[in-house]
């Protein structure tokens, strides 16, 4: 699986942790699918530094 694939693939992950977060109304549980979808991108970007 390609490094640019994987990247998506956490980027489109994370937008929808956030979509279900927005819709979520216990407030940690808000928080903590942020958290996760931060990692997420964090881990994105990481990669994307590795392959340039």
């Amino acid at each position: 699986m390609s490094k640019k694939y994987v990247k998506t693939l956490l980027i489109g992950l994370a937008q929808k942790l956030e979509q279900v977060a927005n819709e979520t109304a216990d407030p940690e549980t808000q928080e903590e699918l942020h958290n996760i979808s931060e990692a997420l991108i964090d881990e994105a970007f990481r990669i994307q530094e590795d392959t340039q």
